[in-house]
């Protein structure tokens, strides 16, 4: 009798087993179907974004408004007649779509100057990135980009590559290492990215703004170099936007920000003490 009883356990306890078992393959089925799935959609989200806006998002086609004469008259102007002004201590190297006040002696420019416009940004295309390069325009620049290899900072654009991509020509020249200026790779691809991002809104906004973007050494002789051509790191980057009679102007330490881009704008008083810009017919801050 004993031995019946315990043969039916053994059975029931088997069964169990068997049972606990089946369930526990069936939960490890669903489980990975369920990664797979999300795997699945990652890709494809990440595929859709890579190559152009979803598809449900695609604003519908609408005639871009045309400039009113007015607006296309204050474009020129701003064009011809920058309302910015500097005075290059160093050598001018005149681009394509923009200018490099370059410095020999700290071997990195110390501003540049371009205008960006609707249509340029409208315009702008996908293209692929050029690769960083000594300038081959001016031979006195012997900067190269292993100067910046392992140095801790990352190769800084002054004028974005961003604001060129309508033009092969001018995106391929502002790769050129007399456009480039050592910057904190969190500021370069955080808060200083966000700036120039929302420089290029304010154009599509304002219809054309014209952008200086420099650097400031708090002192002369007492600053950081890195590689073999001993290029100089900068204490302070700032982006100055001026569009409509409006000016917009940051100043961030050359170090991983601690908030977002807006906290760094300044008045304009403080702006033309510490860069040196003038504004023509200025009326104040």
């Amino acid at each position: 009798m004993k031995v019946k009883r315990a043969k039916k356990r053994n059975k029931k306890n088997k069964n169990a087993v068997i049972i606990t078992c089946m369930i526990l393959l069936l939960l490890i089925i669903i489980f990975s179907n369920s990664i797979v799935e999300e795997k699945s959609i990652e890709r494809e989200n990440h595929y859709t974004e890579d190559i152009n806006i979803p598809e449900e998002n695609v604003p519908e086609t609408k005639k871009q408004p045309t400039l009113s004469k007015e607006n296309k008259r204050k474009n020129e102007n701003l064009e011809k007649k920058p309302q910015l002004q500097m005075n290059c201590t160093g050598q001018e190297l005149k681009r394509k779509n923009f200018t490099i006040c370059f410095n020999e002696s700290k071997k990195i420019a110390n501003y540049t100057h371009h205008v960006i416009t609707r249509e340029m940004i409208e315009n702008n295309k996908k293209n692929k990135r050029p690769p960083f390069r000594r300038d081959p325009h001016y031979k006195a620049s012997k900067v190269n980009e292993k100067d910046y290899t392992n140095s801790g900072y990352d190769r800084g654009h002054l004028v974005p590559a961003g604001d060129l991509g309508f033009d092969s020509v001018s995106l391929r020249e502002s790769f050129y290492m007399t456009n480039i200026a050592p910057q904190d790779p969190s500021k370069n691809r955080g808060q200083w990215k966000q700036l120039e991002s929302h420089g290029r809104s304010l154009a599509l906004k304002y219809d054309s703004i014209e952008v200086i973007t420099g650097v400031i050494f708090v002192t002369d002789s007492l600053y950081e170099i890195i590689g073999l051509n001993e290029v100089a790191v900068p204490h302070y980057w700032y982006k100055i936007f001026n569009y409509r009679n409006e000016h917009e102007c940051y100043i961030m330490r050359n170090e991983k920000p601690e908030y977002e881009f807006h906290h760094y704008r300044v008045e304009k008083k403080e702006c033309e003490t510490r860069t040196g810009v003038k504004w023509k017919n200025s009326q104040g801050s």
